[in-house]
């Protein structure tokens, strides 16, 4: 009854954003008739992968105005049979670009046990594009049989036993029924020339080969998934030039399909990183364009996602496989199972996993072991399966990590060099004693100098003030602001601490909320009420403290953000106490992180590789591992080993690694600094 109710609220919310306009893109014709041959594979944006369909219509996202339907049309709902092969129907897709939701018309062109594959009849480039005189968005009736082969007899069986199957979505409460109901509830593989950037620039680096919308099956209440159609000659089959690259495509797609039924909230490293093995799983080998290009940029943090460019993220999908490879060679394919279905999310998850399976090992060690395994691959190391891959040859590009700044990304490795001298004395390490605040001092051309929230997917950023209110009596608390905040999804929040922000309570008035979206994310449901949606402006806000007169209180504002999207963010200025200035707010300087108010200390892991003179030989011990997992608490022994390490002889080179640690759900960066003090020095 309620996905009634719910599909009927959506058909009349439709007829007021029918037919929006949106910016029209450069046309293909203002180039040079040259276009970029071999474009990067890359995924939707993030935004995509995890919008609802209530979310896209709040944010005026859907036009279905439109639908060019060719040949024969399927008029009654049915299960579609080989004999409907040229049917066309109107399926749901997205523009990458501008956001838009839209119908374009397909035809059915191949049914199969589990799937069936429909062509877009709209697959040309613009006008004028080169890539349409070389056909390069031709599909032909033999790849669509083939493709279809591919996901029936490989693809779907193998990840339904290894993940889970897939929910059952049969077109019942689609908001058009009459074209995609359909009593098997088998996949849809959609192929569509897709809307990106590559799509309107015919020389731009990278394209979207392939994407899974949850906010596409919900509108069609099908199982839904669409790859891209450029150039499938030379990216399918074992002999292309670039093999299997849209089987594998499809692979790791349909895997986010079965992590949204069994997962939806689950953290994006582990997500992409398991969709980068369904693909190792069913036999397209490794992802290799994202393990190449996290090997020249080692330095990529494991936990935080889309942190960086647009090229940049495959250094994210890379580290992520990666690290699944490794779980799954350390503990077997039952902890990918487990972790897959695992209620937790992120490093919760994976640390329940490991005590579940009775490891020792906690995500602490186990990443730094995975790291090590990394830069060493077992090369010299013997027996130890612990410091080696076993399915992957890695060559990491250490000189050009090296090379970077002293700074260490949250569950992301610093590397630096050391020469080995017996003048040697010790090594000096210091790392920064607890994070700042993530909010920064920005201007605004109404106020000048104010505090912003900054952004990020996940934020969770605190702005802390300790305020003294033992002489006030009724305390009330005002400020100015200004905010355009992703409405019921994320959210401004202040909060008030008696516990030097052990916990927190959230403050409310007449502009503050707490509904947000059913689906939105866990740590911001349990802390709102909060401002979300727009001021319109900049306006003046005020909270009652009767209840906390009398005491000495930590006051902060707590901008936090879900997985995807970030709109303009949360501004602040003139911080007032009963009308009385406190604060300008023009500078973080004398506001607090969390950290520095709970007083949690910046946690370094630093391990270092002593690469002996001389080849390997196929000799053990031809390289030595000490593993700092806590500069806090380090052995006597490790301390005395590395000492002798750094004066030694026998190393050609040290290796140092550094990795900031945080407790799960942080992020940032910390910085830290470094010296080979030479006997004789004092530091």
């Amino acid at each position: 009854m309620g996905k009634t109710k719910k599909v009927l609220f959506l058909l009349s919310f439709l007829a007021l954003v029918g037919g929006l306009s949106f910016p029209t893109m450069a046309s293909a014709e203002d180039g040079d008739g040259e276009y970029n041959p071999d474009p990067t594979a890359k995924e939707i944006d993030a935004e995509f992968r995890s919008e609802t369909v209530e979310e896209a219509l709040k944010e005026g996202k859907v036009d279905f105005s439109r639908a060019f339907i060719q040949g024969k049309q399927a008029q009654t709902p049915s299960s579609v049979t080989p004999d409907d092969i040229g049917v066309s129907k109107p399926w749901v897709t997205v523009n990458n670009v501008t956001g838009q939701y839209v119908l374009t018309s397909f035809t059915l062109k191949g049914v199969g046990e589990y799937g069936e594959v429909w062509v877009s009849n709209e697959l040309a480039y613009p006008e004028g594009d080169p890539r349409n005189e070389e056909e390069l968005s031709v599909i032909t009736d033999q790849q669509v049989q083939y493709l279809l082969n591919e996901f029936d007899e490989k693809i779907y069986e193998q990840e339904v036993e290894f993940f889970a199957p897939p929910a059952e979505r049969k077109g019942d409460n689609s908001m058009f029924p009459e074209y995609h109901q359909d009593d098997s509830g088998r996949v849809v593989i959609l192929i569509d020339n897709i809307k990106d950037e590559n799509y309107y620039d015919p020389n731009y680096p990278s394209y979207i080969a392939g994407y899974f919308s949850p906010a596409i099956s919900e509108f069609t209440d099908r199982n839904v998934m669409t790859i891209d159609s450029f150039d499938w000659a030379s990216r399918t089959g074992p002999d292309a030039e670039r093999p299997f690259l849209y089987e594998g495509t499809f692979a790791h797609e349909f895997q986010h399909l079965l992590h949204h039924d069994s997962d939806g909230a689950e953290e994006n490293f582990i997500n992409e990183g398991l969709a980068d093995f369904a693909q190792f799983l069913v036999g397209y080998g490794h992802s290799d364009s994202h393990v190449d290009f996290f090997m020249n940029n080692l330095k990529n943090s494991l936990t935080q996602w889309g942190d960086q460019s647009d090229l940049q993220i495959l250094g994210d999908y890379g580290v992520a496989y990666l690290f699944q490879l490794y779980l799954n060679e350390q503990f077997g394919s039952e902890f990918l199972q487990k972790e897959f279905k695992h209620p937790e999310q992120g490093i919760d998850s994976i640390n329940a996993v490991l005590e579940e399976m009775g490891s020792k090992r906690d995500f602490k060690e186990v990443y730094q072991d995975f790291m090590m395994a990394l830069v060493i691959d077992g090369k010299y190391q013997g027996d130890n399966k612990t410091y080696q891959f076993q399915s992957i040859d890695l060559e990491p590009n250490l000189e050009a990590a090296a090379a970077l700044d002293k700074i260490a990304p949250a569950w992301g490795t610093d590397i630096k060099f050391i020469t080995p001298n017996k003048k040697i004395d010790h090594l000096y390490f210091k790392g920064i004693d607890f994070l700042s605040t993530n909010w920064e001092a920005v201007s605004d051309p109404d106020k000048g100098q104010v505090l912003w929230g900054s952004e990020g997917d996940q934020a969770d950023n605190f702005l802390i003030k300790e305020l003294d209110l033992t002489g006030e009596t009724n305390p009330a608390l005002s400020f100015e602001t200004k905010y355009e905040i992703e409405e019921s999804w994320d959210y401004g929040v202040v909060q008030v601490s008696t516990d030097n922000g052990q916990s927190w309570t959230s403050l409310a008035n007449e502009h503050t909320s707490g509904e947000v979206d059913e689906n939105g994310y866990p740590a911001i449901k349990e802390n709102v009420p909060g401002f979300t949606g727009s001021s319109g402006g900049w306006t003046t806000e005020s909270f009652d403290l009767s209840a906390y007169a009398g005491q000495k209180v930590h006051l902060a504002f707590r901008y936090m953000t879900d997985w995807a999207h970030n709109e303009e963010g949360w501004y602040l200025a003139n911080l007032k106490i009963n009308d009385r200035l406190i604060d300008t707010m023009e500078s973080t300087e004398s506001f607090m992180s969390l950290e520095q108010v709970t007083e949690e200390y910046v946690d370094y892991q630093v391990q270092f590789i002593g690469f002996k003179k001389g080849k390997a030989k196929g000799k053990a011990n031809h390289v030595k591992v000490i593993q700092f997992p806590n500069l806090l608490n380090m052995k006597e022994k490790d301390k005395i080993d590395l000492k002798d390490m750094l004066k030694s002889a026998q190393y050609s080179k040290i290796l140092m690694m550094v990795t900031y640690a945080p407790k799960p759900g942080k992020g940032g960066s910390a910085e830290y600094d470094y010296e080979v003090v030479m006997k004789g020095k004092r530091r």
